[in-house]
């Protein structure tokens, strides 16, 4: 599930570089509402990557030692076909190899390092790793099953991802390609159509958060032009307003949209993506809707 929901609405005025020190640049300065909003500005690595030259430039770019050789080891990995899965610190510290779409809230681009650096905000603010408080928040609460942050090893059953070779048009399986996405803050958690849904259900119908937490996450931002909100993107059908949220990567593409009491919604998943896949959000409103 690619893009990000949860419980991190509020501590709007709370600088991120407060809670995680020494990953994000201090100055400009991003709030934690900027990050569940879009509104940071920072760069996103993981879909900017447009070729392996641009990949090793950021590489060489970062400034800190460490970080520089676990990259250049991860890409060296990722060269010889092994699965790969970045740190969460790499992904951001390349992204800060990036300047800013635009200063701190004064616009809206959609950015997955947002994500990551709301997880890591969450373990810092919790002492908690993300995986354990997916399970205690969410998972066990809503009695899930089959609901986990990816593993280290992308060995448990998932949908399968597919896109096609540009050699010869045959299927290639990208389903373990997980290098920027696994470690669960920007979409590493794997779950299934029913289970997504009933997430969607709780976290929109108020049964996981707060009333005055939940107005916040549906209420778009005006740099957004009223399409997101704090981790939940509004869609405008033709029965009513919904709130959910659309994501891709992998050779998958998905959706999950219900309605504003969370008793009425749709997941969708394809997995296999090309220039001829339907509008997501059009096909959740046939389904919603029905013919008018």
């Amino acid at each position: 599930v690619a893009g990000g929901v949860g419980p991190l609405a509020g501590g709007g005025g709370r600088a991120a570089p407060t809670h995680v020190p020494a990953v994000l640049r201090s100055d400009p300065p991003v709030t934690v509402r900027q990050l569940l909003a879009h509104t940071s500005g920072i760069y996103d690595e993981s879909n900017g990557i447009e070729s392996q030259d641009q990949l090793e430039a950021d590489i060489a770019a970062l400034a800190d030692p460490a970080l520089r050789a676990e990259a250049q080891t991860a890409l060296a990995q990722a060269l010889a076909g092994k699965p790969v899965i970045a740190s969460d610190r790499l992904l951001v510290a390349l992204s800060e190899t990036h300047p800013r779409y635009f200063a701190p809230g004064t616009g809206y681009h959609y950015s997955n390092t947002n994500y990551q650096l709301a997880a890591m905000v969450l373990e810092k603010a919790t002492g908690t790793p993300l995986a354990d408080l997916l399970r205690t928040r969410i998972v066990d609460p809503l009695g899930l099953e089959r609901t986990t942050i990816a593993p280290p090893d992308t060995a448990s059953p998932e949908l399968r991802g597919y896109g096609t070779s540009t050699a010869d048009g045959s299927l290639v399986d990208l389903t373990d390609d997980l290098t920027w996405f696994g470690n669960g803050g920007n979409g590493g958690i794997i779950s299934t159509p029913d289970e997504l849904l009933a997430m969607m259900q709780a976290i929109v119908g108020g049964r996981l958060l707060p009333p005055e937490l939940v107005a916040e996450m549906r209420s778009p931002t005006s740099m957004s032009l009223g399409s997101y909100g704090l981790g939940l993107a509004t869609y405008s059908f033709s029965c009513g307003t919904f709130y959910g949220h659309e994501g891709g990567v992998n050779g998958t593409a998905s959706i999950a949209i219900v309605s504003p009491d969370g008793a009425d919604g749709v997941v969708i998943a394809l997995n296999l993506r090309s220039g001829e896949d339907p509008r997501l959000p059009a096909l959740a409103d046939l389904m919603l809707c029905g013919e008018r």
